[in-house]
């Protein structure tokens, strides 16, 4: 699988669950010699959370406290990289 993650741990600590400050999170760029550095050609992927976004859980509640957020990127199909594995594509998760 050609792939990079990261988690990010923030905290929400007002009642309002907006956030005080802007969040930011990237992956790591993939380096010589990393087995993913051919797929992921030197790429990375980054989220930015506003200043003043309310976090809300699946069910529209607010959500205060030590929150984790996880950003996960995935390369195109691996063409060139002399793997024999799979496409990166089969790790996304179904309920996406």
């Amino acid at each position: 699988m050609l792939a990079k993650s990261v988690s990010q741990e923030f905290t929400v600590d007002n009642s309002s669950g907006a956030t005080s400050e802007e969040i930011t999170f990237s992956t790591a760029v993939a380096s010589a010699g990393d087995n993913n550095s051919v797929g992921l050609a030197g790429t990375s992927a980054s989220v930015t959370i506003p200043t003043g976004t309310i976090m809300k859980d699946s069910d529209g509640n607010i959500v205060t406290g030590t929150l984790t957020a996880a950003l996960n990127y995935y390369s195109n199909e691996p063409n060139g990289t002399g793997s024999s594995e799979l496409s990166a594509l089969v790790c996304i998760p179904w309920w996406i």
